[in-house]
């Protein structure tokens, strides 16, 4: 979790304040890097104030808040598309 915060602050400018994280909500993702194993933990995590501009690192030039259907047609990789929806699946039942 150490590192998500981290990376969510030096790359959109929120820091954990900024954030309601669910901390039961987590895709793990495996792949290979330079032929190393890679291992990413996604938390799914709510901005409390969605007024709060997004500061991007050098890293990025853009982002986009997207409905569900959009970020999966944008997402490159399958895993990334479960993610999405088993977060949205997460906070469908949430609302329930």
């Amino acid at each position: 979790m150490e590192t998500a915060l981290r990376e969510t602050q030096e790359e959109a400018g929120f820091v954990p304040s900024d954030l309601k994280i669910f901390e039961d909500a987590r895709h793990e993702m495996t792949y290979k890097v330079n032929g190393m194993p890679k291992i990413v933990i996604y938390w799914l995590a709510e901005l409390l104030n969605p007024e709060k501009p997004v500061t991007l690192s050098n890293e990025h030039q853009a982002f986009d808040w997207l409905p569900l259907n959009e970020a999966c047609d944008r997402a490159r990789y399958d895993e990334m598309r479960k993610a999405l929806k088993e977060f949205d699946e997460y906070v469908s039942q949430k609302l329930e």
